[in-house]
């Protein structure tokens, strides 16, 4: 079995500065580390 795993289905859009912040979570496995991206 091959799972694919897409973040988002379409372009994220900012009115302005943002922080965006991701993780990613699977049932029965260990959570990765949370990684951000400072947005201007």
């Amino acid at each position: 079995m091959c799972a694919r795993w897409a973040l988002y289905s379409r372009p994220l859009e900012f009115s302005g500065p943002a922080t965006l912040r991701a993780k990613a979570i699977r049932y029965g496995y260990e959570e990765s580390d949370e990684t951000w991206q400072q947005l201007a």
